[in-house]
């Protein structure tokens, strides 16, 4: 009786999760067979992983942020989420017809899933790209010390092993989770992911640039441009 209350109210968090989503539109337009090819490769694919419709729910919607930041980018964009990628998994995998199909008509372009040891010289470049795309998503400073919910979104649904990224000390942080979803081991600095290297890769604005020096230097709230 328990399991069948815990299953009615997860599924219907998971209906919420998306009717308020910026991405309602596209969520509702998903594959029916999505969900249930993401249960049955994802616990493989990725150990301890919850396959509830709640934990799908925030996954998938966080692969929708993504690829919203490769269609605005036009460049290569890296998925900081294990989460959001274990959908995308799954999705090219089981059905990949209507992935393609799904991305060009609400993102304008096929979204292949490259494996990240594919990519491995255009890595921290590609997060740079998606960084000021998500911060821009969410109307941030982009050279600013706040981090988008792509990239905290492993952290907030505790992912096994899964990618922490933080802010320390005014930076951007990386280090990997352990299987009960926390942070552990060795904490990197992504060199692309400062504010100086954004802009000298023209990424952000010298006016974006500006603005963070003089938060950084008074401690304040000055504002800053997006673009």
């Amino acid at each position: 009786m328990l399991n069948k209350l815990h299953f009615k109210l997860t599924a219907l968090r998971a209906r919420r999760c998306h009717a308020v989503s910026p991405y309602s539109a596209a969520l509702a337009d998903l594959p029916p067979g999505l969900f249930r090819a993401w249960q049955q490769s994802a616990g493989e694919a990725f150990d301890g992983i919850p396959c509830d419709a709640l934990f799908f729910a925030r996954a998938v919607e966080g692969l929708m942020m993504f690829f919203d930041c490769v269609k605005r980018s036009g460049k290569p964009c890296a998925l900081p989420s294990k989460a959001a990628d274990s959908v995308w998994h799954a999705w090219a995998h089981f059905l990949p017809a209507s992935l393609d199909e799904f991305c060009l008509r609400h993102f304008g372009r096929r979204m292949p899933h490259v494996a990240a040891a594919d990519m491995t010289s255009q890595m921290e470049d590609a997060l740079a790209n998606c960084l000021v795309q998500a911060r821009m998503l969410e109307w941030m400073p982009t050279a600013g010390r706040g981090l988008p919910r792509l990239f905290t979104l492993d952290r907030r649904l505790a992912m096994p092993c899964g990618f922490a990224y933080r802010i320390v000390k005014g930076q951007v942080a990386f280090s990997n989770m352990n299987r009960a979803g926390r942070p552990e081991g060795d904490v990197f600095y992504p060199h692309t992911l400062a504010p100086v290297e954004l802009l000298m890769a023209g990424l952000i604005t010298y006016r974006a640039f500006d603005n963070y020096v003089q938060r950084a230097s008074t401690g304040g709230s000055a504002s800053a441009s997006l673009h």
